[in-house]
């Protein structure tokens, strides 16, 4: 899947804030990723009580006679609802009674019966070979789906019974579950239930009317922005934004936005299918052993990031270290990837470096990187990571306060992924930037010291107000919803040259 196609813009507002002679435009957008694989390839080994991973493969864990038996049982009661359903919205014309009278009027007017016939015929076959590649089609299409679903539940089912088995460990199934694709969560006769895409309705249209109250633009503006799942105060007191009016809006189409919806899901599905196949093929008694970071054994509420490590690195066999703040901190790969895609340049800095997981992309994608931490075991990981990637040599590593480093440095981009808090940062109904220690507001006006072309990698549910006011200096900002396997996981602003217009 191209980039281009994996991004859009949603829409497009221009905020006015209180005693500010300043305006913000401001394009709200939502990338779309995939690294079910990666996931799958994680849960494809279950803790035991020493400190190493039991090796199961996925065909022991995954009966696919019985996935199998169950699709049958379920195409036999919904199939032939899902198939009319399908056809009679792609053929409306076939039940058209208006189509069938003119058809009908056409035949009675034609002098040849004979002609008559044989036309009647050939349109029948038409009909036929449509409606039979069209069965064809639906039975391929939701067995994709369904198998998804199948094997998804089974896995973290399984993966629950062990963990449950294991002494002194309570699973939160809900924690497990949480980084699947949401749709095993919102699965109901096989119908994705996300607010991905968002009704037309429920956007601010009559911003424009003069006659119309900003009370009422602003408590509409704020139901559009929780409803496309971000965090906003718009409408209440306090809040610094006096007025807004939208400038444009990505309108569905509404023949094409289901697969448009699905897209992800399909795409989950084949690489199940191929990490399935893949592992059938393993030779007899072929197993890998996989060796626990030693921190994981006495903090055993790491077991479900452990879980997760290959979409935190997809080399993580090869070498990877992280200590205990790192494995709930680093981004995961495919999103590093993506920011490091759309912030290519020749130097980069990357402000709160961590473990490395953006340095590492961003040395594949920019001539130069400098990786900054405070602390040096954090840099000491970072450089034996990106040794494990290849590209250290591309990657300067500094010990060093940011604030204090700041004034002395020139970049053409800077990435600003600052310390949350840990994963209770997620509890509160809504993240702050005062919240962040040090103080986000000014992380952010430290680093636009350096350079105005800015990408800052926030949590979900930060309030997009402050992230929006930001950028009153320059007038311009965009907020991109990170959408990992249907899920929005993160939120990226980007400030200056790294504005993606709406196209």
């Amino acid at each position: 899947m191209s980039e281009q196609k994996s991004w859009k813009s949603i829409c497009i507002f221009n905020f006015e804030f209180k005693n500010l002679s300043a305006e913000v435009w401001c394009n709200f957008t939502q990338s779309f990723l995939n690294d079910t694989h990666l996931l799958v390839q994680g849960l494809d080994h279950c803790f035991d009580n020493s400190t190493t991973v039991a090796s199961v493969n996925v065909t022991n864990k995954v009966n696919l006679s019985t996935l199998e038996s169950d699709w049958i049982e379920y195409w036999g009661e919904q199939g032939n609802k899902l198939v009319l359903e399908s056809w009679t919205e792609k053929y409306k014309n076939y039940i058209d009674t208006t189509y069938e009278t003119a058809q009908d009027e056409n035949r009675e007017n034609c002098s040849d019966s004979t002609q008559d016939k044989e036309s009647s015929e050939s349109t029948n076959h038409e009909w036929t070979k449509l409606w039979e590649e069209h069965q064809l089609e639906q039975y391929l299409y939701y067995k994709n789906w369904f198998s998804q679903w199948w094997i998804e539940q089974e896995l973290l089912s399984k993966i629950a019974n062990v963990a449950n088995e294991q002494s002194n460990f309570e699973v939160n199934e809900e924690s497990l579950a949480d980084e699947v694709s949401a749709a095993v969560l919102g699965f109901e006769y096989l119908t994705l239930q996300t607010n991905m895409e968002m009704e037309v309705s429920l956007l601010p249209s009559d911003a424009n009317d003069k006659n119309h109250s900003e009370k009422g633009i602003l408590e509409k503006t704020q139901d559009f922005l929780v409803g496309l799942g971000l965090t906003s105060n718009i409408n209440k007191t306090g809040s610094n934004i006096s007025s807004c009016k939208v400038l444009a809006m990505k309108k569905k189409k509404k023949k094409k936005s289901k697969n448009k919806k699905l897209y992800h899901g399909k795409m989950a599905a084949e690489q199940l299918a191929c990490y399935l196949k893949s592992d059938n093929n393993k030779e007899e008694g072929e197993e890998m052993q996989t060796t626990c970071s030693p921190e994981l054994p006495e903090n055993k509420e790491l077991m479900k990031y452990w879980a997760q490590r290959y979409r935190l690195f997809s080399r993580f066999d090869q070498g990877i270290k992280l200590d205990y703040d790192s494995w709930f901190s680093v981004t995961p790969e495919r999103i590093a990837r993506h920011i490091a895609a759309r912030c290519r340049c020749d130097l980069i800095v990357d402000a709160f470096c961590g473990a490395g997981g953006n340095s590492i992309q961003f040395a594949f994608k920019c001539e130069r990187v400098i990786a900054i931490d405070i602390d040096p075991v954090k840099i000491e990981l970072a450089r034996h990571n990106a040794a494990v990637y290849g590209v250290a040599d591309r990657i300067e590593f500094i010990v060093g306060d940011f604030f204090q480093l700041a004034p002395s440095l020139k970049a053409d981009v800077v990435f600003l992924s600052p310390p949350w808090g840990g994963p209770k940062y997620l509890e509160a109904p809504q993240f702050n930037l005062e919240d962040m220690q040090p103080n986000g507001f000014e992380i952010f006006k430290a680093a636009r010291k350096i350079t105005p072309n800015l990408a800052y990698f926030l949590p979900r549910n930060t309030n997009v107000d402050q992230v929006i006011e930001l950028a009153v200096s320059d007038g311009k900002a965009e907020i991109e919803q990170n959408i990992l396997n249907n899920k929005v996981k993160t939120i990226t602003a980007y400030y200056g040259e790294l504005i993606r217009d709406s196209e």
